[in-house]
């Protein structure tokens, strides 16, 4: 399992449960409540805001088997 940082408020967790949140060209790492907070602040129409949920190559997306460092 990969771990990851928010870029929002700083908290770590495994990379299965963080979200990119991507305005115009910029892209950020965000945990589930950063990520949902900035999807309610959600800014100006003309720059739509993307929330994509991202995927960590390690865990088996079937059976949730945890295969460490192994892709």
């Amino acid at each position: 399992m990969r771990s990851a940082k928010c870029e929002a408020c700083g908290a770590a967790g495994s990379l299965g449960t963080m979200y990119y949140v991507t305005q115009g060209l910029s892209q950020k790492l965000h945990c589930q409540s950063c990520a949902e907070k900035a999807l309610a602040e959600k800014a100006s129409p003309s720059e739509p805001l993307e929330l994509r949920a991202a995927i960590d190559p390690t865990v088996c997306s079937i059976c949730q088997t945890d295969y460490g460092n192994v892709e």
